[in-house]
């Protein structure tokens, strides 16, 4: 299938992590021109071996400051691949308050801010594609994810919202559920489960090209999992 592509620019939110390094090459090679952010110098210099560092920007999204610089100076954006996820795994109980707090404020309020910021933008040329990486643990949360589901859940919510609001005008939304990707902190437990099924980081890739593409822009307002059948078995593996 070809695919065609009615905008130009591309902001990888958190583009340094091993989909985000996958995907780079998948965009550029459709005419597309890719910016991404990262958290971290360490990150940064990860980054420049895809990117121009012209094209990279560090944004902490639990730093005020850092989010009010990157607002100031906000790239142009056709398309959003946000890949910003939440660490605090621990259970509920367990769950450091002060830890809980900065994880709501940086992925629930800072990011809104953030979408809010992109999506007037977008408003303004007409057009604009909002794409979420998720996680089954949004639907099924392992003990221990509690809090990261919840993250998930917002954030889910937030696009969907978006994308009731803004569909009329041009700007859509859709979010994608990933299972457990061979990749980052999914690598190491696929190794130790080989039984589990585990999504390609490649394949994950290929769908998000897809959905930003202007043949999938009819999955709008929904979430679409792709989780190599891990949710389909009533039994754990």
């Amino acid at each position: 299938m070809s695919l065609t592509f009615q905008g130009k620019n591309v902001l990888l939110l958190g583009g340094s992590c091993t989909l985000g390094t996958t995907l780079i090459p998948m965009l550029t090679a459709q005419g597309l021109v890719v910016r991404a952010t990262t958290t971290t110098p360490s990150h940064q210099s990860h980054l420049e071996e895809f990117l121009p560092p012209e094209r990279i920007v560090v944004l902490r999204l639990g730093n005020a400051s850092s989010l009010a610089a990157f607002l100031e100076h906000l790239p142009p954006a056709d398309y959003l691949v946000d890949l910003a996820h939440p660490r605090g795994e621990d259970l509920l109980l367990a769950q450091d308050p002060t830890v809980a707090e900065g994880l709501f404020l940086a992925m629930g309020v800072h990011r809104l801010r953030l979408l809010q910021a992109l999506g007037r933008a977008m408003l303004a040329r007409r057009f604009g594609r909002m794409l979420y990486v998720s996680s089954t643990a949004a639907a099924t949360p392992a003990p221990g994810q509690g809090l990261y589901c919840a993250l998930k859940r917002a954030a889910e919510g937030m696009y969907q919202a978006l994308g009731i609001e803004l569909a009329g005008r041009g700007v859509s939304t859709v979010s994608l559920r990933l299972g457990i990707t061979d990749a980052g902190r999914g690598a190491p437990f696929l190794e130790k489960r080989p039984q589990l099924p585990g999504v390609n980081p490649q394949d994950a890739a290929a769908c998000i090209l897809y959905l930003l593409s202007d043949q999938g822009l009819s999955f709008c307002s929904t979430t679409i999992t792709m989780d190599a059948g891990l949710l389909a078995r009533k039994y754990p593996l």
